[in-house]
Parts: C-alpha cells; sequence; structure tokens
C-alpha cells in the first residue's frame, strides 16, 4: 500500500496499491480478454494499428510469488458489453457476453461473513443490498465505522429520483443500529474545508482487505469497468486499517466506534470555538446522508446543457 497522510490542496484522500507475482498475470488477462473482445473497434472497422495488422494479445507468463500473500482479482463487467466467445483470432475460446459482477458477490460475502468489526472508505455508500448487509452485521455485533466524503458529489442530484429515494430508505434502516457510524474528513480548524474520500476499500475483522476502483453502489456492480483486489492476510488488513486511523486521528490512539465518536465530538466542540481540532473526524446522520440543499447544482446539469446547445 502507498501512504501519505498530506492532501491535495482540495483535500483529496484515495488509496492506492502495487501488486507484485502471479495475480500480475491475472491483471494482464483482464486486458487481455477485453481487448480480444472489444466489439466498438470491430463495428466501426478501428483496430490499431490497423484492421489487417491487429491480432490477439497473448496471457502473458505468470511471474513467480513474490510474497506470503493470498491475493484474488474481482471485477465488473456489464452484460452484452462484449460479443462472448468471439475474439480476434482466439485460439482459446472464452465468454464475457454475460458479464461478471464478482466485485458485488466478494463485497455482500465479506460483510456477511463479519464477526468483530467492518472498516470501509468509499466515494458513495449508496447500493441498499450493501447497506443492509451492513445493518445486518451491526445487528449480529458486528462494529461498522464508515467513512465517506462528508460533503457529497453534488452531480447526484442527477441519480434517478427512485433509487435515490432506496438509498435513503437503506440508510434510515442503517441508522437504526448502535453499532454503525458514518464519518467524513475536514480540516482541523473549518466544516467548510473538507477532504473528499476517493477512496474504496473494505477492511474486515482486521483479516481480509479489498482495495479497488468500485464504489458501493450500483453501478459499480453491473455497468461501470471496475477492478479490485483481495487481500487475505491479517498482517497487511490490521496494518493498512492501523495506518489509515492514525491518519485520519492524526495520531491519538482509539480502540473502536466509541473511541471515533467522542473523538468526531470533541473535533465538532473545537472548530466551534475557533480551536484546532485533535482529529480530521465529523460524524454524519445516516438519515441526512444525500440530502441536498436548494442551494447545491450539479455542474455535469450545467455541462449537459452546454452540450446539447452546440449541436
Amino acid at each position: 500500500m502507498l501512504f501519505r497522510s498530506e492532501h491535495s490542496c482540495n483535500g483529496y484522500h484515495d488509496l492506492f496499491a502495487e501488486l507484485q507475482g502471479p495475480v500480475v498475470a491475472d491483471v494482464a488477462m483482464n486486458f487481455i480478454e477485453r481487448w480480444n473482445q472489444a466489439r466498438i473497434t470491430r463495428e466501426r472497422s478501428h483496430a490499431f494499428p490497423s484492421l489487417e495488422e491487429a491480432n490477439d494479445l497473448t496471457p502473458i507468463l505468470i511471474p513467480e510469488p513474490s510474497g506470503h500473500c493470498d491475493v484474488q482479482l474481482v471485477r465488473t463487467i456489464c452484460k452484452q458489453l462484449y460479443y462472448g466467445e468471439a475474439g480476434w483470432h482466439a485460439d482459446e475460446r472464452f465468454d464475457l457476453y454475460g458479464g461478471e459482477d464478482s466485485i458485488r458477490r466478494s463485497v455482500l460475502d465479506a460483510i456477511g461473513c463479519a464477526r468483530t468489526s467492518i472498516y470501509l472508505e468509499n466515494q458513495f455508500l449508496m447500493d441498499p443490498e450493501t447497506i443492509d448487509e451492513l445493518a445486518r452485521a451491526a445487528k449480529r455485533g458486528v462494529e461498522v465505522i464508515a467513512v465517506v466524503p462528508f460533503q457529497p458529489d453534488p452531480n447526484l442530484l442527477l441519480y434517478p429520483e427512485d433509487k435515490m429515494r432506496q438509498t435513503h430508505a437503506a440508510l434510515a434502516r442503517l441508522a437504526r443500529e448502535q453499532r454503525v457510524g458514518l464519518f467524513g474528513l475536514v480540516h482541523e480548524r473549518d466544516l467548510t474545508r473538507p477532504i473528499y474520500v476517493h477512496a474504496k476499500l473494505l477492511v474486515v475483522d482486521d483479516r481480509v482487505l479489498q482495495l479497488g476502483s468500485a464504489n458501493f453502489w450500483p453501478p459499480s456492480y453491473n455497468r461501470d469497468s471496475e477492478l479490485n483486489v483481495v487481500i487475505w492476510d491479517p498482517m497487511v488488513a490490521s496494518d493498512t486499517r492501523s495506518r489509515l486511523w492514525d491518519e485520519h486521528l492524526l495520531g491519538i490512539q482509539a480502540t473502536g466506534l466509541d473511541d471515533w465518536r467522542r473523538l468526531a465530538r470533541n473535533a465538532e466542540d473545537a472548530r466551534a470555538t475557533g480551536a484546532r481540532a485533535t482529529t480530521r473526524l465529523a460524524e454524519i446522520d445516516p438519515q441526512r446522508y444525500y440530502v441536498f440543499g436548494e442551494h447545491v447544482v450539479a455542474p455535469w446539469d450545467a455541462l449537459r446543457e452546454r452540450q446539447e446547445i452546440g449541436r
């Protein structure tokens, strides 16, 4: 994992991982399979470097093991995005026509198997099924700490109203569980200077970690092209979670949700008096999340209007 506790001047938090060993071949194979089945290039007679010279990519050699972690690659591929058992001239036939939702299944399975703790960071917490699975985990005694953007993306105003109602209903159910805490990250002195959470992380029981590109919302589960890595290693999972807590809590030690709530209250009191808060935490009411004021506008809406005028 790559860590820098500083954030950009605009306040931006993200996570990345470097992969080594056999899993690299899986990353390459994901690209190769999609390259060989890409239908838009064929339908439009476009290919690199030319239609006559374009050939299938072939699998790379599997690298030697380079560590001690058990690692799995999971992905989202939209249904009917590719032809299926097709390719340029593939000797080995494979079928992506039905898509793949292994990210969704791995996320729900991990949450469903949690016994003691769940720590997550995500840009969007909007999938009702995932939210309800978190609520069920809390109900059976699992402690859930979720870090999301303190100020959610205003472009979510364009999200379909019926789906947003489902999200609000699921968050209301989540709010009933005492073992769940929803937090944002903000500047130590000023709530109006949030740190935008773009990370996509799930740590369960300090034993398994999932990191990648997928948000916890339906498009990342069934429409968008996403790639996550699942790591079964208590040392990596625990160390990653601990280092993130150290970053967000500015070095203050915490053992769980009660400490996070206490530190968030202390930070709120400090900012109210103009003092510097001792952590970057700000607790969020799940029932009020994704509720936008009348003054909020969706920047993408204006962009869409300009595009329509230019046609």
